[in-house]
């Protein structure tokens, strides 16, 4: 039996809302799914911790501390922390790096360097785990001429300037695309999987991202991706490396960090090479990654 700690909204809750959860309630969702589809029991925010066991605490600093006290209270007892408490471990230093925690988990492998040079301490027990997507739900479209440019701003970061997305999308009708505009923060995600089911490709421009879920549906629903990879992320007055695309693959699509217009002028001859539905469907999938959140659980590090 695993205890997970998360958002309290359940699965139930959410389909009885015709809703698709984004942001930390998306990794959740994505991992109930998963352990679901493996067979795997499990309880979201139980009253009371079993006494021995396994206790994930994906988001919430109170369920993190009330975990630490559990297991402080004998052996058999596993801990693992993360991955959405916090941007960095220095922000809450007396949770984050608590000798009780077994594991700390992050999303990817930048996440993984930022988090030890921040906290030290932490070394030998930082792991990465990503969340997966539903596969059935994120499905191809009958294809089409049409691209997505998809632009996401985020405050205090190294932000996309106007021209070079215009510069995009200019590109794309050259090479005779309809271009399909999607801000961040202004659809729903039923309208971004209308959008992707038969789109040719998608031109993502985003400061940073630890995982970027919006990625992984895009190449589920067979999109390859061209990434703006900005390569920064500024977090309290400091410039750290990073990645805006951290999954980005040969089979997914390419990075570009200037203009992209060279890249799409090239795209009738580059696409057969990509295969992103295929590599989400062998390595990030809901079943998939509970398999490797298990992995994690039950096995020393």
């Amino acid at each position: 039996m695993i205890l997970l700690a998360g958002q309290p909204r359940t699965m139930r809750e959410r389909i009885a809302l015709r809703t698709r959860p984004r942001g930390p309630e998306a990794v959740l969702a994505s991992l109930q799914r998963g352990l679901a589809v493996e067979g795997v029991d499990f309880a979201l925010n139980p009253r009371r911790l079993a006494a021995e066991g396994v206790v994930g605490v994906l988001s919430g600093h109170d369920a993190l501390a009330r975990a630490i006290e559990w297991r402080q209270g004998g052996s058999g007892r596993r801990l693992l922390a993360g991955p959405n408490l916090v941007i960095l471990p220095s922000d809450e230093p007396e949770l984050m790096t608590a000798p009780e925690i077994d594991l700390c988990l992050v999303p990817s492998e930048w996440v993984k360097r930022l988090y030890e040079e921040d906290s030290p301490e932490l070394r030998g027990r930082v792991a990465v785990w990503p969340a997966g997507v539903d596969p059935d739900y994120w499905t191809p479209g009958e294809p089409s001429r049409r691209a997505l440019v998809y632009v996401k701003r985020v405050d205090g970061q190294r932000n996309v300037e106007d021209a070079e997305v215009a510069g995009a999308r200019s590109a794309l009708e050259r090479a005779g695309f309809e271009v399909v505009p999607l801000e961040y923060g202004t659809f729903k995600p039923s309208a971004y999987r209308s959008a992707l089911r038969g789109a040719a490709l998608m031109v993502f421009f985003s400061p940073t991202e630890s995982q970027c879920l919006a990625l992984v549906e895009a190449w589920a629903a067979d999109v390859p991706t061209l990434v703006w990879d900005c390569g920064r992320l500024e977090y309290k007055g400091r410039v750290y490396e990073g990645s805006s695309a951290p999954y980005l693959s040969p089979a997914t699509g390419a990075a570009f960090s200037g203009d992209s217009g060279d890249l799409i002028a090239r795209w009738d001859e580059l696409r057969p090479g990509f295969r992103p539905r295929e590599w989400v469907l062998e390595n990030m999938t809901d079943a998939v990654c509970a398999r490797a959140y298990r992995r994690l659980a039950s096995e020393a590090y």
